[in-house]
């Protein structure tokens, strides 16, 4: 397991302001033996000239994400992979806590902690949004064995915004998952290059720093019509999993996984935040018309 080699996808858009950061933060790895494979859709800034300073195979490849990943996962030829946006950064020893994770529970694939950051009061509150999430089906599986994702086919292309989900239900119903709860480690070399984005005191765990301080209310809504354009695709496809649909898509699914027990201590701790969470979903929910789907045509 120590020797094995794992391929880390990236796909990338026009990704200038964030793609030396997530391939620096993969070169930080206490673990060494990984590929690194950059999946560019044909970017026109300087997203490539960028890449060129590292020792990582490049190649562009059209349309979505979904058909990105897929084609990078072919490309590979590690026995484990890892799939990441570019603004992404992970934690030094996040690959080797995943492979002693999957070594020591024997389980296929791992969902990964997510901390979202940025300077405005959503970004606060969005991170606490995600900490409900972890492990739900509202999270998808990030790092998994190469041959399982191959026997699934990988992502669907038709599915636009839910591939990671469509994904993680067809993974989660035939191989066993687990979530990575490995506390952090920083080797002191690494600690400034971490903290221009996060105070490492805030990362108590290995986890994917999710960079989304370009991010606001505005932009988050733009972004959510735009992975729900083809919606209904991805719900006629897995009608038989309407309870997890719902649980995704619907206001009454998420107030749920909210208000889970193991969620109450947080929902204490930041009262503020947690209505600003209800505000939030509620005006999303409203403004890109989710309400309308029907979920039992």
């Amino acid at each position: 397991m120590n020797n094995c080699l794992v391929s880390i996808i990236i796909s990338t858009k026009n990704e200038e302001n964030n793609i030396y950061n997530c391939l620096k933060s993969i070169k930080n790895q206490t673990y060494k033996n990984i590929e690194i494979i950059v999946i560019d859709n044909y970017s026109t800034d300087k997203t490539k000239s960028i890449c060129s300073r590292f020792k990582i195979k490049f190649y562009e490849k059209g349309n979505e994400r979904s058909e990105q990943r897929n084609y990078g996962v072919y490309l590979s030829k590690g026995e484990f992979i890892l799939y990441l946006d570019a603004d992404m950064i992970i934690t030094p020893n996040l690959v080797y806590s995943c492979l002693q994770k999957i070594k020591n529970e024997d389980v296929d694939g791992l969902y990964i902690k997510e901390r979202i950051i940025g300077k405005n009061f959503f970004n606060e509150v969005r991170n606490l949004e995600r900490e409900f999430y972890e492990g739900t089906k509202i999270d998808a599986i990030r790092f998994l064995k190469k041959k399982l994702f191959l026997q699934l086919k990988g992502f669907d292309k038709k599915i636009i915004g839910q591939e990671d989900w469509d994904f993680s239900i067809r993974f989660c119903n035939k191989f066993k998952h687990s979530l990575l709860k490995e506390k952090i480690k920083v080797n002191k070399k690494f600690k400034n290059f971490y903290e221009k984005y996060e105070k490492l005191k805030k990362l108590e765990y290995e986890c994917i720093i999710h960079n989304e301080s370009n991010i606001n209310l505005r932009e988050h809504i733009k972004k959510k019509i735009y992975y729900l354009k083809n919606i209904n695709t991805y719900i006629d496809k897995n009608k038989k999993y309407s309870s997890i649909i719902k649980e995704q898509l619907s206001i009454s699914g998420r107030l749920r996984i909210l208000f889970d027990n193991k969620n109450i201590k947080k929902i204490i701790l930041n009262p503020i935040k947690f209505i600003f969470i209800l505000l939030f979903k509620c005006y999303i929910f409203y403004k890109s018309k989710i309400y309308k789907i029907n979920f039992f045509k």
